[in-house]
């Protein structure tokens, strides 16, 4: 009877300590951000408006929600490097192919640099040789 209670105590221990642990999980990185154009990020078209981000952690993908709450697409970065030092927190967004494409979100807080589109495609694809563009991207203080 004893091993059978101590098993259920050391169980219980367990799983308060686990969802504890993930009740109190924060995101690496959320922000938002306002875009005054449509953008292509991935397979998903975001129409000018208001955004949230969150990545919850360097290799899981970011989550874009509406300003409503409503999860609209999520996106891999398919590389990061290190954040560009003399560039804001803030996507990149690159014209090709007739539109307008993320190509990074440099998080300069966090050194981190999440690469979403290369621009050797860009070109491939026949970049328009434009300049790309930054959108800032709010986030929250730790």
């Amino acid at each position: 009877m004893k091993k059978t209670h101590l098993a259920a105590v050391t169980l219980g221990l367990v799983v308060a300590i686990g969802a504890a642990s993930v009740a109190s999980a924060q995101p690496l990185v959320k922000g938002t951000f306002d875009l005054p154009y449509e953008v292509h990020w991935g397979k998903a078209v975001l129409p000018p408006g208001r955004y949230s981000i969150t990545i919850d952690a360097a290799d899981r993908p970011a989550w874009v929600t509406t300003s409503t709450g409503r999860r609209l697409t999520y996106v891999l970065a398919r590389s990061s490097s290190d954040a560009m030092k003399d560039a804001p927190t803030a996507l990149v967004i690159a014209k090709a192919e007739g539109r307008r494409v993320v190509r990074s979100f440099n998080w300069r807080e966090g050194n981190r640099n999440f690469i979403y589109r290369s621009y050797a495609r860009e070109i491939e694809q026949g970049a328009t040789g434009a300049e790309p563009e930054a959108v800032t991207v709010r986030t929250a203080r730790r």
